[in-house]
């Protein structure tokens, strides 16, 4: 990840501001340290002291969410994080030393297609999940047609 860069605010603050397609890393505590997930929406944040903000061409930040939540990627977290006792820390400047693989923009493509994909599937079963679970209240205080019609209003039968 030597390409990285972790994004400075111009003004020198050394504020940072989330961007779609950074991706961000948990830097400290046992059991969540090192953990990496996509920005993958336009609207900007300010991380606390606790992420890093990576940003680099080299990678999708799907993929290189997805690697850095590897066993691989993982690997290296515990090789690099400094600290005992809980109070873990994994620096910036440790990260830029992660090995990452060089995939081609094929297969990247593909591998970012399937996450969406996943992402997709995953809200579409929470919706229906939320609309099963309404419409079981439905039967249960009405009838089961009124529940039955519930789902056909919310699009969630066959």
């Amino acid at each position: 990840m030597g390409d990285a860069g972790f994004a400075n605010l111009p003004d020198k603050t050394n504020a940072v501001i989330i961007q779609q397609g950074d991706v961000l890393m948990t830097g400290t505590g046992v059991g969540t340290i090192g953990r990496a997930a996509p920005c993958l929406h336009p609207e900007k944040a300010l991380p606390d002291n606790h992420v890093t903000v990576l940003r680099t061409d080299a990678m999708s930040p799907i993929c290189l969410a997805l690697y850095l939540n590897s066993i691989a990627g993982q690997y290296q977290v515990d090789q690099h994080f400094k600290g005992s006792s809980g109070q873990i820390e994994l620096y910036p400047a440790d990260i830029a030393n992660f090995w990452c693989p060089e995939l081609d923009q094929s297969t990247q493509q593909k591998i970012d297609k399937l996450a969406q994909q996943n992402l997709t599937l995953k809200a579409q079963r929470t919706r229906l999940l939320e609309a099963a679970k309404r419409a079981v209240e439905i039967a249960i205080e009405q009838d089961e047609a009124a529940g039955m019609a519930y789902l056909a209003r919310k699009g969630a039968l066959p």
